[in-house]
């Protein structure tokens, strides 16, 4: 526990990867390693020397942080077994000199550690040597015992750069998560090399000019055995990345997350027919066209649907789209029209929330609301987060664009509309 900084958020999924790939969970025939591992977390919560930060939507423990006292009691006690050293200063071995000041390098001598399972590697705020960046070395895919790597803004070396090295590479069997690593090539070599890995956490900076269809996105599929995906791109750079943004996905894959890129109608179709996704996270996108109409017999496990700053406007989808969604989560849309009136027919839908929409997509989400409560469903919940200044801004543009699909009376609209202006502008208590 004493590997993270000072009042650090501890996410507890790399956590819980972290302690199963050291041993430190001892294995019974009964139960997983991570299971028992996530039973050791809850200990440690009972006795207070760890704090919940956050949980899921579904209640379950999302981040903890570690009571000071335990994490000076963990470097202690890592120091005196020179399990851990905790490099906070130019004396450790940092590259130095004004070429490195803001590039950081891990040393090659790390790739010796031929039995090494877990790597984080995290940038700790030292001045003005800071790296911006941190570079692997490329004697990584040497490693074959690796299984959790994780960055904190980050660079993967390419093995193709180097035959030798290519042609003495392993097979990563053992990496399960490769997190946040920068403009990653996902050649079929590549992707070959690390048959199992489960989470990929990929940013797309592209500071080099390199074309946008070298990274060969449609080569995600050969990962089979991909259950999250998370690719955020330069959002200045859309027209480029769309025109390589050629999707082909696993079908395993459960949490999807695309950040800053514009969505062909074809991608959106793959996405769509992928069978077990539960979990998709649109940020920062542009649609190709102003009107998404999903086709019948997608998205039919999907159970959160996060959409955020989006240029869509029409919107077109009933319950069998989507029929198991849980939580609709719309951030920023400010051109979209209103929420379909048919999501609410979902029977398996708990929540909808809004934040800084336009007034008549709140006043669609509380149509959706009053209708299902009239039909005796109490259990749908509308939360809206609107600044009510920005509510105020879209207001009365919103209310001229608002007409209900399910019946002609722009009076009622308005009403809601007037409700949820006058709900945002109460004082919070």
């Amino acid at each position: 526990m004493g590997v993270f900084p000072e009042d650090y958020e501890i996410f507890v999924s790399p956590l819980i990867k972290l302690w199963v790939a050291e041993g430190f969970v001892k294995p019974l025939s009964h139960k997983g390693l991570e299971e028992l591992a996530e039973d050791c977390l809850s200990d440690l919560i009972k006795r207070s020397l760890v704090e919940v930060r956050r949980r899921n939507r579904n209640g379950e423990i999302k981040s903890i942080v570690i009571h000071d006292m335990l994490r000076e009691l963990c470097l202690q006690k890592a120091q005196d077994e020179k399990f851990l050293l905790l490099m906070n200063s130019h004396s450790h071995g940092f590259p130095q000199g004004r070429n490195n000041e803001r590039r950081g390098g891990l040393p090659e001598s790390i790739c010796k550690l031929w039995n090494l399972q877990t790597l984080l590697v995290y940038r700790k705020d030292m001045g003005n040597f800071t790296p911006d960046r941190l570079y692997l070395p490329l004697n990584i895919w040497k490693m074959p015992q690796l299984r959790h790597l994780l960055f904190d803004n980050g660079f993967f070396p390419y093995p193709l750069l180097a035959e030798v090295i290519w042609k003495d590479a392993v097979v990563l069997e053992n990496l399960q998560t490769l997190s946040q690593v920068n403009d990653f090539r996902c050649s079929k070599e590549v992707m070959e090399i690390m048959p199992n890995l489960k989470k990929l956490g990929i940013s797309y900076i592209h500071e080099s000019g390199t074309e946008w269809s070298s990274y060969e996105f449609n080569n995600f599929v050969y990962l089979q055995k991909l259950e999250t995906l998370k690719c955020e791109f330069d959002r200045d750079d859309r027209v480029g990345n769309r025109l390589a943004f050629k999707l082909a996905l696993p079908l395993n894959l459960r949490k999807l997350t695309l950040n800053g890129c514009t969505i062909s109608w074809e991608n959106m179709t793959v996405i769509g027919s992928l069978p077990n996704l539960e979990v998709l996270k649109l940020r920062s996108f542009d649609f190709e066209g102003s009107v998404w109409k999903p086709n019948e017999g997608e998205f039919t496990k999907l159970m959160y649907l996060l959409i955020h700053d989006t240029s869509l406007e029409h919107w077109h989808a009933d319950s069998t789209h989507f029929p198991q969604l849980r939580h609709l989560c719309l951030n920023f849309c400010s051109n979209l029209e209103a929420i379909p009136p048919e999501i609410g027919d979902i029977g398996s839908l708990e929540m909808i929330e809004l934040c800084e929409c336009s007034s008549s997509v709140v006043a669609s989400a509380m149509l959706i609301q009053e209708e299902q409560q009239s039909l005796g469903n109490d259990g749908l919940r509308v939360r809206i987060n609107s600044d009510v200044d920005y509510l105020n801004s879209h207001f009365k543009t919103s209310l001229r664009k608002v007409q209900s699909p399910r019946s002609q009376s722009l009076s009622r609209y308005t009403n809601l509309a007037v409700q949820a202006f006058l709900k945002a502008s109460r004082p919070k208590s």
